[in-house]
This record gives structure tokens, C-alpha cells and sequence, in this order.
């Protein structure tokens, strides 16, 4: 497998490409939805990225093979903190990893039709917090 690239965006566009090649199909609305994600977002989180494909044909399995992917694009550090796979073909994949003393955190989710690809990192600080309370953490502005 190739070298594992180091830049966050690089990782999101290999992703993407990734993506774009296997369906055959250019993501939709990103500009908009970037500059949407960087005026709201929640304090701790930036670089929020997000590539949603429509109209694409999620009835091939394709788990294993983005797996494989993440993997190879992010290297060994990546940790996957759900997988999960329904009856009807829906899936989510979460994955972590740390680079460069901050958190990064990738989505892949499919459904009937459409794929989501979100990336953004996070303040590990607040994200500690948060996970060691989440209601808290939902009431706090800022």
C-alpha cells in the first residue's frame, strides 16, 4: 500500500477521490456546506469538511474496501470507534486518530442512495469535556 499522507485536507480529498471514483459521480453543494460549517461552528471543532454523493448505488458492499482506504490514506494511528451495518444496507463508520497534538475525527455514512464523508478536528481539551459530560456540555454556549 502507498505512503500514508500527512496534510488533513489531503487525507479528506484522497477520500473524496476516492469516492468520486468508485461512483462515478462528483460530490454535491461542498462550497456552501464549508462555508456554512466554518461560520457555525461549535467552539473546539474547525476544519469541518463535508462531501455528500447523491443518487449513488449503495446496494454494493463497500465497508471493508473504504476500511482499507482510511487506512491506507491516514496510516496505523486511526482508531475505528463504530461500525456499524443495519439490516437494510445502512452503514456508519466513526474513526479517530491524533496528529499533531489535536484530534481528528472522520464519518462515513451510507443509506439507500446517498454517502456522507464528514472530517473535522477537535480541541482534545473540549472534547474531553465533553465526553465526560455530554448534557453539560450541550448547555454551555460557546
Amino acid at each position: 500500500m502507498g505512503c500514508p499522507l500527512r496534510a488533513g485536507d489531503k487525507v479528506f480529498d484522497h477520500l473524496v477521490n476516492h469516492l468520486q471514483s468508485r461512483y462515478q459521480k462528483a460530490p454535491v453543494g461542498t462550497g456552501f456546506m464549508g462555508f456554512m460549517a466554518r461560520c457555525f461552528s461549535p467552539k473546539g471543532v474547525s476544519g469541518l469538511r463535508m462531501a455528500i454523493f447523491e443518487e449513488v448505488d449503495t446496494r454494493q458492499p463497500q465497508g471493508e474496501d473504504f476500511e482499507a482506504v482510511v487506512r491506507s490514506t491516514i496510516g496505523t494511528e486511526v482508531t475505528p470507534l463504530l461500525r456499524s451495518l443495519s439490516r437494510t444496507g445502512e452503514r456508519c463508520s466513526i474513526y479517530l486518530w491524533e496528529r499533531e497534538k489535536r484530534t481528528e475525527l472522520l464519518i462515513f455514512s451510507s443509506e439507500k442512495g446517498e454517502v456522507v464523508l464528514l472530517k473535522m478536528r477537535l480541541d482534545p481539551d473540549r472534547l474531553r469535556e465533553w465526553l465526560n459530560d455530554p448534557e453539560g456540555m450541550a448547555r454551555k454556549k460557546g
